[in-house]
């Protein structure tokens, strides 16, 4: 039994503590949108831009009540324009991307706030193509020693960012 105050504590209760809010950019299944909806209680998944209405992502934020946005990619002047003011109205602290296939522009209000997971320790196994399945193919045919996965800042290239 904890007999300290409260106030002794460095501990916060839950629902004191800010949610880091989210919007996630997805072009497959999913996975990686529910696990944040279901397993990080400290983050709030405040948007959904995906790359085709017909993916698993997409199914998982209506299942959600999750806001979306179809993103195909591009740097068309009025796709960015879109797509920067549906993020104005989602106002996350961070995009990122997770199993997004697509180039994602660099808004210039939101640099240096998209990240990318990406399945394997970069630099090795990145850039256009790899990706799920394939990028866990080429460890294996490799034979490398080590895999995981890397978190990097999203740039104009793929998975070059720091």
């Amino acid at each position: 039994m904890n007999l300290r105050p409260q106030s002794a504590t460095n501990e916060r209760p839950e629902t004191d503590q800010k949610k880091i809010s989210i919007v996630i950019a997805a072009s497959g299944g999913g996975r990686s949108l529910l696990n944040f909806i279901e397993n990080h209680p400290h983050i709030k998944v405040a948007g959904v831009i995906v790359s085709k209405v017909d993916c698993g992502a997409h199914k998982i934020a209506a299942q959600h009540n999750l806001p979306t946005m179809q993103y195909t990619g591009g740097q068309e002047l009025l796709n960015k324009e879109k797509l920067s003011q549906w993020l104005q109205i989602q106002k996350p602290d961070l995009i990122c991307l997770a199993g997004y296939l697509k180039l994602f522009p660099i808004l210039k209000e939101w640099q240096n706030k998209i990240l990318n997971i990406h399945p394997s320790l970069l630099p090795k196994f990145g850039g256009k193509g790899m990706y799920g399945s394939r990028v866990h193919r080429k460890v294996i045919e490799q034979q490398e020693p080590q895999s995981g996965a890397s978190v990097h800042v999203v740039t104009d290239e793929y998975d070059k960012g720091p």
